[in-house]
């Protein structure tokens, strides 16, 4: 009976060795998707902006050009028909681009994009969205509330359970 209860107990002893590493795989394994899904997430979000700003880049010339031909109210008090459709146009554009640009829109729907303060160009406008939006980002993560700082956080105190469960 001795020897079983060695046996027994060597075997109890393994088993929980074994779940102990396998929570640990399965804790940094959670980990690593996580931070593959930031990864991801904040690389897309990288593309989407520079191809953004390179459309609102060759906007911004004309777009600049074409204000000065409407009032603050997005109407048109100098341009020809097809200049002021133009101007519409960048607008609708920017306004999908960058809602946050729009500053309202007039009796037809259409977008009006009114640059304030120090703004003066369409494309320093959208650069300060995108920094702003970046910011946001690393402070409230992704969809899922991951940051950074959680992912690191979460990986060391995994590495402390594991190394608790590896000396029980």
């Amino acid at each position: 009976m001795g020897r079983f209860a060695i046996i027994a107990g060597v075997a109890i002893a393994i088993g929980l060795v074994v779940k102990a590493i396998k929570n640990a795989e399965e804790r940094v394994e959670n980990i690593r998707k996580a931070a593959n899904a930031l990864s991801s997430e904040l690389k897309e979000f990288q593309n989407t902006a520079n191809q953004n700003l390179t459309t609102i880049s060759s906007l911004s010339k004309r777009f600049s050009q074409l204000s000065m031909g409407v009032d603050e109210l997005g109407q048109n008090i100098a341009l020809s028909n097809e200049d002021y459709q133009e101007y519409l146009q960048i607008c609708s554009q920017v306004a999908s681009i960058s809602p946050s640009l729009v500053s309202g829109y007039d009796a037809q729907g259409n977008a009006i994009v009114r640059l304030t303060g120090q703004v003066k160009d369409l494309s320093d406008a959208y650069k300060e969205e995108m920094a702003s939006a970046a910011r946001r980002f690393i402070a409230n993560g992704d969809e899922k509330g991951n940051t950074a700082d959680s992912i690191i956080t979460n990986f060391q105190n995994a590495q402390v359970t594991a190394a608790q469960e590896k000396r029980n």
